[in-house]
Order: structure tokens, then sequence, then C-alpha cells
């Protein structure tokens, strides 16, 4: 019992230490400023419970996997995400939704809207965070960590500090997004899912 306190412990700390302030974490950041938190959280856990397991239990297959056909959908999915982003920001500041008022009575009127617009968080943060983490550092981390402490141990605390990660940069993001205007938190969510497609493009672009 003690290892295995002893692996979560361990796999807590370098999970939370790698992952914290890592693009992952400003992606969760800038989520929160517009979506709901609860439907972010849970698509994180969908997107990221099958990489910690796969990483716990069979790591090792991920070396032998192409990466570059990993990195042209991730690209094309952020680039998606993007363009998406912009024109709902744009949209919505034309129709003069940026208000909080006209936001809660719309929710009131529709609340078959406000579900859908939950389940689309949970979908688009379960999709981004899968590719944003597939071959991260705290991946291989993970699978290096397997190797010297039990495999339950290595999940139960990746998860442990991908969650502490998550909350933080949530609560950080819904902090801010109090304090700034929808169509600038619309056009920087935009911004940083562009940045990185442009990025994952030119790790493509390495590779060919």
């Amino acid at each position: 019992m003690d290892e295995f306190f002893k692996g979560v412990g361990t796999t807590f700390a370098t999970v939370f230490l790698s992952e914290i302030g890592d693009k992952t974490f400003f992606l969760l950041a800038a989520l929160a400023q517009k979506q709901a938190i609860t439907g972010i959280l849970l698509g994180y856990q969908l997107g990221l419970t099958p990489l910690i397991i796969f990483a716990a239990y069979v790591g090792k297959l991920a070396t032998y996997l192409p990466s570059i056909y990993v990195n042209i959908l991730a690209c094309t999915c952020f680039l998606i995400f993007s363009f998406i982003t912009f024109y709902e920001t744009i949209t919505e500041n034309c129709l003069g939704k940026t208000n909080k008022e006209s936001d809660n009575e719309a929710e009131l009127e529709e609340p078959l809207t406000t579900h859908l617009n939950w389940a689309k968080t949970v979908l688009k943060t379960c999709v981004l965070i899968f590719l944003a983490e597939w071959g991260d550092m705290s991946q291989f981390a993970m699978v290096s960590l397997s190797l010297l402490f039990t495999t339950e141990s290595v999940i139960v605390g990746a998860s442990l500090g991908m969650f502490s990660c998550a909350l933080i940069a949530v609560l950080i993001g819904r902090t801010i997004g109090k304090c700034i205007p929808q169509l600038y938190k619309g056009l920087f969510s935009g911004t940083l899912f562009l940045g990185i497609a442009m990025y994952t493009g030119y790790l493509v672009y390495e590779e060919i």
C-alpha cells in the first residue's frame, strides 16, 4: 500500500509540474472564458482518460505510430475550431449578444439550445484535449513512471494531477473572462487555436 501511495504522489507531482502552464493549460483557460465549466471538465476527462490508460499500459507502442498523421489531424482540427470560433464571435457581436442579460434571457427561453451548446462544449473540449495531449511529454513521463510503479498508481496519480491543472486553468479563465468583453474573449480563443494549428503544421513540415 505504501508503494501505491508513493507511486500516486510521484506521478501526481511529475504530471502537475509538467502540465501547469503548458499549451493545454492555456487552451482550457481560453475555453473557460466562454463555455460552461462543467462541460469543459467533463470533455477534458473524456479526452484525457484514454491517453492516461494507454500511456500506463501500452505507452511504448506510441513510438511505433507515425506521428505525422496525428499532427496533420491535430492541425486540421485546430484550424477548423479556430475559424468556427472567429465566425461565432463576429456573428454574436454583430447580433448584439455580448451582454450577460440577453444571454441569460436566451438560455431561459431556449433550454434545448442550452443543452445542445453544453454537449457541443463537451465534444469540442474532448477532441481538442485528446489531440493536444497525444504524444505530449507528460504522456512519455507516465510511460517511464509505469516502469517504476504499479500501473494503477500511475493512472490515479496522473488523473489527479491532470484534473488539478484543469481546475486551476478553468478558474483562471473564468475569472479573467469576467473582466474581458465577449468580443475579445472570442478573438483570443480563435487566435490561440490558430497558433496551435500553425505550430502543429510546422511539426508536420519538419517531418516531411
